[in-house]
């Protein structure tokens, strides 16, 4: 008597978890609303124990949960330089430029703190905990301070760069969700644990 045939199993249907909504404005800003901030003046112990926010100054008090991008240049002041290293650094970041100005990245700039740094008063300190060999070099941190990526190439496609940009935002507003939902079961009276008293006396 021959075998029944096996049934075909049917695939089952992918899940993807959703995105939050990222609230992109529709116009984007004339440009990006860049903050200067420089590396601090700390001892050994004290850098030691900072995180980002504690090591750049006017990060100290941000109040949402933002990510944060940086971008460290070189000073257009030095691109005569006789140092051709230095001023090659200073043509690309005029090429860096070119690309944060698009229409795209200005627009997902807003789902971030951003700031400006110029790399030639850092700290050798701070060259080495954040790799800061060359610029120009954009760095993206989540809100704990963690670096998510870099941007350091002057041919990268704007697209490309805010759509990334859009994903870590996304990604962060995820986290933070996550959390919140988090702390408001452990608030929740009726969310878990104890039971609440009966009423019966």
């Amino acid at each position: 008597m021959p075998r029944p045939r096996p049934q075909p199993v049917s695939p089952r249907p992918k899940t993807s978890n959703p995105k939050p909504n990222v609230p992109l404005p529709e116009t984007a800003p004339d440009k990006i609303d860049w903050k200067d901030t420089a590396g601090k003046t700390l001892s050994d112990e004290e850098f030691d124990e900072a995180d980002l926010f504690g090591r750049f100054s006017d990060m100290s008090d941000l109040s949402d949960d933002k990510p944060v991008m940086i971008y460290f240049f070189w000073p257009d002041e030095d691109e005569e330089s006789e140092d051709k290293n230095i001023a090659n650094q200073v043509r690309r970041c005029k090429l860096m430029d070119e690309i944060l100005t698009n229409e795209e990245i200005r627009k997902a700039s807003t789902l971030f703190h951003c700031f400006k740094c110029d790399a030639k008063e850092l700290s050798d300190k701070l060259k080495s905990k954040y790799k800061i060999k060359t610029v120009p070099k954009v760095l993206f941190f989540d809100v704990k301070g963690r670096k998510l990526w870099q941007l350091t190439s002057t041919k990268a496609k704007p697209k490309g760069v805010a759509k990334k940009m859009i994903d870590i935002a996304a990604k962060c507003m995820k986290l933070t969700s996550k959390k919140s939902d988090k702390n408001k079961k452990s608030t929740d009276p009726g969310g878990g644990g104890a039971n609440p008293p009966s009423g019966d006396g």
